[in-house]
């Protein structure tokens, strides 16, 4: 058999081989990739596979993440500080104050803070990872993106710090989740509309693609919650937010006073003198005497403060005359002459 007719014949059996090969690969590609679902969703749309819910509750083009955190001074002793209720929301970036904190994008950044709701519908525990996102702007395409978590809510209590690099929903649990992802690019606007694509898991072992068109509206500057203002109550923004909301606060009978006091407890106290301010501990005693926990430690008597109740009144010192008014369960304002005074929680 002529040698250049083998060759030739060598030749094409490779090109034919590789052709193969690449087809072989496509198809694999698309038995293992991930099912997109051709529908567009939009904030607050619930989408799902056989074993697991998301909804996207919220979505916002940020340069500036809420982390205000707070508590009283032993709270932040200890390190058990309570985060707003805003905790890792976008938020108005003010270049004044607002520079070198935490959460703030670097220039060619911007962040998109997400908030979700993702509930298990199996009957097993379902693991989140942390890159189940991509986010599509103007003609830019991310994918594989870290989803950096800041707090959770665990079947509807109270906001949590969380920064776990994923979440692990047990069978039946109801999580929601904030968080946020960094995409490398200045955006022109923060109003600019964007797509967010998740991969959600399903029982087959593979993810399914759901698409969310959203449109970034304008951040407004939210009214400082009850939490805050408690932790702010020596500033002026703390003072006025309970000036305007004295008459919200229902105010303690005598009765209810003694009752509240006479248990035992020791109280976080802060004061707000014209010349400064006071915080440290107060245990109101039987014998009508304060026993004080300074910020240092120190317990004592430092002072010779003294209490007691007098009709609707609690006297502190002999001399200040309080209104107590309740602002939650465990959180009380006192009141001089209908002028703010002190905290007691």
């Amino acid at each position: 058999m002529d040698k250049e007719f083998i060759l030739e014949r060598k030749i094409k059996m490779k090109k034919i081989l590789s052709l193969l090969l690449v087809l072989v690969t496509l198809f694999g590609l698309c038995a293992c990739g991930e099912n997109a679902d051709s529908s567009v969703f939009s904030v607050g749309d619930s989408v799902e596979t056989d074993i697991l819910k998301l909804t996207l509750e919220n979505a916002q083009l940020a340069i500036n993440l809420n982390a205000t955190s707070y508590g009283t001074y032993s709270q932040i002793q200890s390190g058990n500080t309570t985060i707003s209720e805003k905790y890792f929301t976008a938020e108005e970036y003010n270049p004044s104050t607002d520079a070198g904190k935490a959460y703030v994008a670097p220039k060619g950044h911007t962040y998109i803070a997400i908030e979700c709701k993702v509930e298990n519908l199996d009957r097993a525990s379902v693991d989140l990872g942390e890159r189940f996102l991509k986010v599509s702007y103007s003609k830019h395409e991310f994918k594989n993106l870290d989803l950096n978590y800041g707090c959770n809510s665990v079947n509807g209590y109270a906001w949590e710090k969380y920064d776990a690099s994923n979440i692990l929903l047990l069978a039946g649990e109801t999580e929601y989740f904030r968080a946020y992802v960094d995409i490398p690019v200045d955006v022109e606007s923060l109003e600019d509309e964007f797509d967010l694509t998740f991969y959600i898991p399903n029982s087959k072992g593979k993810t399914e693609g759901f698409r969310y068109h959203v449109t970034s509206g304008t951040i407004e500057k939210s009214e400082m919650t009850l939490d805050e203002a408690i932790y702010k109550f020596t500033s002026d923004e703390g003072q006025n937010y309970f000036k305007e909301h004295l008459s919200d606060y229902t105010t303690l009978s005598g009765e209810d006073i003694a009752s509240l006091l006479n248990n035992s407890k020791s109280w976080n106290m802060t004061i707000k003198y014209s010349y400064g301010s006071w915080n440290g501990k107060f245990k109101f005693e039987d014998d009508l005497r304060i026993k004080e926990t300074l910020s240092d430690g120190s317990v004592g008597y430092f002072n010779n403060r003294s209490w007691a109740v007098k009709g609707d009144n609690l006297i502190l010192d002999n001399e200040d005359i309080c209104k107590v008014l309740k602002l939650s369960d465990d959180s009380y304002l006192l009141t001089v002459n209908d002028e703010i005074y002190a905290i007691m929680n």
